[in-house]
């Protein structure tokens, strides 16, 4: 018989397949060719695409960030806290770190980004009540139906309706020309918030509670009345006043600050009046002094709402319950309050805050979610991933970052005009398991001392249970006040008013308050945050996946079946499973449900590709998941890191020893360990029940300049190949390198060609030939 000579194709192995091992090679119409691509960067942050195609690549070393275009660097700034994980919108890139998002604008006009740092910080918005005088409107005389013959006496049920009616009518139409004139008669909340261009909620104010007077009681009249036969039988025309204040505002301090010049606008709300005269109840009258003459009668006219009744349902509703009532645009210009003494007294814009307080009271709010509440302005959060998807921006594995309390000149109803003054603010939360949590701030300014605050003291979270205020005065004193905090019924925030909406004061003490933290917000490692990417830190919807960590957020892969159809999905990975997440069209995170029990411990183990989304799981198993199935592709894979490359359609995958496993669109699978070395090695079982014997080993391989190495090593079951020959070749090699050999009879051979190369490198083919006469 003839000797026999068998083709072997060099070809990258399927995964899984562990027979051939290619190393800085890969497949190219049949051949293998040099692979000396670079391995992808492990140390970029973010990267932001621009308009012409050029990209920005963002890269963090000691919390210093960098942004490289073009061959050039330039120093951003230095993050607050260690970096976990960015998030990359159309005008914006958002760096979250353990302290919360630290935030980068870009300006595309100027074509260049500015750092704006972590939560937004803005000078105090003091919104106070300006004394406005009295308003008066003049009783009607009328004549009473039963004559009061003793006095101190009583009046008829008939004339009591008569005198109540016609001094509520005299009241309201008292109220009524305040509010013509821009006043309001009757306490009322009101908060603020700071607006940017685009409308997004920079800040929001706790709301603080504004009254006519140092101490808010029911509308009060004195009348007189005049004797006639058989006692006092007339009503005289008498005064009605009210006293009335309008809104003032002013900023404590010059804002200097990228936050500042990003505000657009300041819009302030007022809610409606908190205190509303009930004119179908009879007023009390107590009777006072008699002359004979004339008797003196002080009517007080019943309210169908009492601040302290009305103050709780507000809060709850304070978006649907209050009303913008100015809109300040550019208030921090050029680092300048724009606060002209003819606008600081705000417009009314025909807002009737009498009407609707009952409607309003009515309605459901429901309960108001925790976590949302817990997470938004004035409060931020810290996040350890994130996901940009088309109009949804996801955040997972989040930890609530808390509002500092407000500058006490925010709440300050009375004040020492010329005295400097340092604060204190301590609030103290207590959760549900028992522990505690202080937050505190300190403030300070060089003139309005606070001395007196407004009755309401809320701070935007229910778990708050004590609100501590320590002011140190440039003459050496201190005060000091202790306030207990409950939550509001529907949990919106928690706060306390003081008995008939007085004002408090600040006490004399001895030793200043000192600032304290104690505690840190619970982490919420299994818990999903969606917003718009225009507005990313505005939470839409919050969803808990699991009470595992999770690591990994991703769009689900594309599928034909009616798994996607009409409908969003993400891919939730934990340390617990992999989820499958449902999402509708107003970024409401619907349900969730497992669809492999198998964990992923890192984001840098997933990776998103046109046919899947690959995962290295905690057992080492390569994953692939399409529509709602995971597929294992390799066992024992233990990558660190899977990196997807577009251009190249690979998946690279970090290896513990530092190579790369390189993944290709076929699933066929190499090495890349970062040299300029090529390494191809395959065993080949040989045909036949029998061993075989090898006579020759042709190598089809052309190279303009290369050093390479060709060697066969035989195999009969040991898996330690033993070498049979090897061939040497330097330079140019354009003629096939051949290798005559007379081995004794194995069952498989391995076959390796290993070196260095250029990239005209080709091997297209390995012949072996095999002898037709097998040995004894």
């Amino acid at each position: 018989m003839k000797n026999t000579d068998i083709s072997i194709t060099p070809a990258l192995p399927e995964a899984g397949d562990s027979s051939t091992i290619v190393i800085n090679m890969r497949n190219r119409n049949g051949r293998l060719v040099p692979a000396m691509d670079s391995p992808p960067a492990s140390d970029v942050a973010a990267e932001y695409t621009h308009t012409d195609g050029s990209r920005s690549v963002f890269t963090i070393n000691d919390r210093e960030v960098v942004v490289s275009r073009g061959g050039s660097d330039t120093l951003l700034g230095t993050l607050p806290a260690d970096f976990r994980c960015a998030a990359v919108t159309a005008r914006s890139i958002l760096f979250m770190t353990d302290a919360g998002p630290w935030h980068v604008d870009y300006n595309e006009a100027a074509d260049s980004f500015t750092a704006l740092g972590t939560k937004p910080e803005f000078p105090p918005v003091v919104i106070e009540a300006a004394d406005a005088g009295e308003y008066h409107v003049i009783a009607p005389a009328c004549r009473l139906d039963r004559p009061v013959e003793r006095w101190p006496g009583t009046l008829s049920a008939t004339d009591s309706r008569r005198i109540t009616f016609a001094l509520y009518s005299a009241y309201n139409r008292a109220a009524v020309k305040a509010s013509s004139a821009g006043c309001f008669t009757a306490p009322v909340l009101v908060w603020y918030r700071i607006t940017d261009a685009s409308g997004n909620t920079l800040h929001r104010s706790s709301p603080v509670m504004l009254a006519p007077a140092e101490e808010y009681r029911p509308p009060r009249a004195v009348i007189k009345l005049s004797s006639g036969d058989g006692g006092y039988t007339h009503v005289l025309a008498g005064q009605v006043s009210v006293r009335a204040f309008s809104i003032a505002m002013r900023i404590a301090a010059v804002p200097d600050s990228s936050w500042a010049r990003k505000a657009a606008a300041v819009e302030v709300y007022v809610s409606p009046a908190l205190a509303v005269v009930d004119a179908g109840a009879d007023a009390s009258f107590d009777f006072g002094d008699a002359d004979g003459s004339y008797g003196t009668v002080t009517a007080t006219l019943p309210l169908k709402h009492t601040p302290a009744l009305a103050t709780l349902p507000v809060i709850d509703r304070l978006e649907t319950a209050c009303r913008c009532i100015a809109r300040i645009s550019d208030p921090f210009t050029g680092g300048v309050p724009v606060m002209p003494e003819a606008a600081r007294r705000l417009a009314f814009m025909n807002y009737d805050t009498g009407a609707g307080l009952a409607s309003v009271m009515r309605k459901d709010p429901g309960m108001y979610p925790p976590l949302k509440g817990a997470v938004e302005a004035p409060h931020s959060f810290a996040a350890r991933t994130a996901l940009v998807t088309g109009d949804m921006l996801v955040w997972a594995d989040i930890t609530p970052v808390r509002a500092l309390p407000q500058s006490p000149l925010v709440r300050a109803v009375k004040s020492i005009p010329a005295m400097a003054w340092t604060s204190v603010t301590r609030v103290t939360l207590r959760h549900d398991d028992g522990t505690e949590e202080i937050v505190s701030s300190i403030h300070s300014g060089s003139g309005n001392a606070p001395l007196r605050l407004s009755p309401l003291t809320a701070y935007p979270h229910p778990a708050a249970i004590r609100m501590e205020l320590g002011v140190s005065y440039a003459d050496g004193t201190h005060r000091h006040i202790d306030i207990p905090l409950s939550p509001s019924p529907c949990r919106r925030m928690a706060c306390h008013l003081s008995d008939n909406c007085a004002h408090m004061d600040l006490e004399p003490c001895e030793e200043p308050l000192a600032p304290l933290s104690a505690g840190h917000p619970p982490r919420l490692a299994g818990t999903v945050l969606a917003a718009s990417p225009s507005s990313p830190v505005d939470i839409d919807s919050t969803a808990e996946i699991t009470c595992g960590r999770i690591t990994a957020v991703t769009p689900a892969a594309k599928s034909s079946s009616a798994w996607d159809f009409a409908r969003r999905h993400l891919y939730v990975f934990s340390v617990n499973g992999i989820y499958a997440l449902s999402v509708n069209a107003s970024r409401t995170l619907s349900s969730a449900h497992i669809i492999d029990r198998r964990g992923v411990g890192d984001a840098r183990k997933v990776a998103v590709t046109p046919d899947g989304v690959y995962a290295s799981a905690l057992d080492d198993t390569l994953l692939r998941i399409t529509a709602s199935k995971t597929a294992a592709l390799m066992s024992r894979c233990r990558a660190r890191h899977l990196v997807y490359r577009p251009g190249l359609q690979e998946l690279w995958c970090l290896m513990p020893d530092g190579r790369w496993l390189v993944l290709d669109s076929d699933r066929c699978v190499r090495y890349h360990d970062g040299s300029r070395t090529v390494s191809y090695a395959t065993t080949f079982a040989l045909p036949g029940q029998r061993p075989r014997s090898v006579g020759a080993v042709t190598w089809r391989v052309r190279a303009d300049d290369c050093r390479l190495r060709a060697a066969v090593e035989s195999d009969n079951g040991s898996r330690r190949p033993a070498l049979i020959n090897a061939l040497n070749a330097a330079g140019a090699v354009h003629a096939p390198l051949r290798a005559r050999i007379v081995t004794r009879p194995v069952r498989s051979v391995t076959l390796r060609l290993s070196g260095s190369a250029d990239e005209s490198m080709q091997l297209e083919e390995i012949i072996l030939t095999l002898l037709s006469w097998t040995g004894h």
